[in-house]
């Protein structure tokens, strides 16, 4: 399976509560309104972002990654409202290793009410079962426990920290390595149904 097969025309994904969509320059006003706050923003590498102009352009960058056929994130979009509430996907991917990294970011007035755990289940369903991943990564801050509370509750699972792997703003920070195998993903099916 090739990058392209997928991301040549990236379908939407349906949850309980959200669709996962492509982005689109209608969401500027929504994304504009995360991507600008230092909370969402604190452990990213970007951000927060200065003016809806500069959201605009972001918003660009991924519709020519989308034109391109690349690796590409989708918008979390509340169903009840039709908001776009966050961003969630792959940040790469490797066709060869059949390995994939994720991540997610979501309006902070969305917290805490199982949003971003149902948006990377989603993800991570998508990836076993799309594209055929053996292996999904998650790299986090050991500062953002929220971020971590949500890869335990999908099933990922912490191997290691890697010390001062990313440079968040102009800091080197240790991030924690989580994954998530097939098998270990199959296997949680298999016992969810077995409890219904």
């Amino acid at each position: 399976m090739q990058i392209q097969d997928i991301f040549g025309d990236l379908p939407s994904v349906e949850t309980e509560r959200l669709v996962l969509r492509k982005v689109s320059l209608d969401d500027v006003a929504d994304q504009f309104a995360w991507t600008s706050d230092p909370l969402v923003t604190q452990f990213l590498t970007w951000g927060p972002e200065r003016s809806p102009a500069e959201t605009e352009r972001s918003i660009r960058y991924i519709l020519s990654l989308y034109a391109q056929g690349q690796v590409s994130p989708w918008a979390v979009v509340l169903k009840e409202t039709g908001r776009q509430i966050g961003s969630c996907g792959f940040n790469w991917w490797s066709p060869v290793h059949r390995r994939a990294e994720i991540s997610y970011m979501l309006n902070r007035h969305y917290w805490g009410r199982g949003f971003a755990t149902e948006a990377v289940a989603a993800v991570i369903r998508f990836g076993f079962e799309r594209m055929d991943l053996n292996r999904i990564e998650a790299l986090v801050s050991p500062a953002n426990l929220a971020s971590r509370r949500v890869l335990e509750k999908v099933g990922m699972r912490p191997e290691g920290i890697l010390r001062e792997a990313i440079n968040v703003k102009g800091v080197f920070a240790d991030h924690i390595m989580y994954s998530l195998l097939r098998r270990e993903w199959a296997q949680a099916q298999v016992a969810r149904r077995e409890e219904v």
